[in-house]
């Protein structure tokens, strides 16, 4: 495969890397103010709904359920294709956390397509050597099929039963990152002392 060597960050991929960043602080800084300060704002009590009527939790609720949501990203997992190169036989990305590389000679690359807004998600999940993971999607609904196909080096034909076992593969994916904001979601809320007593 060709080599692109190596990218320079641009503009909107400064933005993604440190504005990812950022919201990690603010989100913890957060978290951890609500947590300190949860005397003072319990003492304003829930409403009916079991909603702190404070708005120091509801601001970090707010924050944390942004970071959930972007947790893929967030952590490294996934990165759009804009944010990815080949070089050599290696797919590097850029992430939050940093560069990710993944040598594709011998990686699984499992592609997958989910529904979005304007029509097909489509995506790829690689597992590398060291059961290395990165997922290739960008968090906008766009047709990068064949962004994708072009960094991870395979094309495969677009039959019904291929694009049914993709859509499969991407409603799991999806499952699996609904449970996992709900279960983030859940344990910051607890720890922060936002439901009840």
């Amino acid at each position: 495969m060709p080599s692109s060597g190596r990218r320079r960050l641009t503009v909107s991929r400064l933005v993604m890397v440190w504005g990812g960043r950022a919201l990690i602080l603010v989100t913890v800084a957060a978290a951890v103010a609500t947590w300190l300060t949860h005397a003072s704002w319990a003492a304003e009590g829930w409403d009916s709904n079991g909603v702190p009527r404070s708005w120091v939790p509801n601001a970090a609720l707010v924050l944390v359920l942004a970071t959930a949501l972007s947790s893929q990203w967030l952590c490294g997992l996934t990165a759009p294709p804009s944010a990815a190169w080949r070089d050599g036989d290696d797919l590097v990305a850029d992430t939050v956390i940093g560069r990710r590389r993944i040598r594709l000679s011998g990686a699984l690359v499992v592609p997958f397509r989910a529904l979005g807004n304007g029509g097909s998600v489509h995506g790829a999940i690689l597992i590398g050597h060291g059961l290395r993971v990165l997922v290739l999607l960008s968090p906008v609904a766009t047709d990068n099929r064949s962004a994708v196909a072009r960094l991870v080096g395979r094309r495969v034909p677009a039959t019904r039963g291929r694009v049914g076992i993709e859509y499969l593969i991407g409603f799991l994916w999806l499952i699996v990152t609904v449970v996992g904001v709900f279960v983030f979601l859940g344990l910051a809320c607890w720890w922060m002392g936002m439901f009840p007593s």
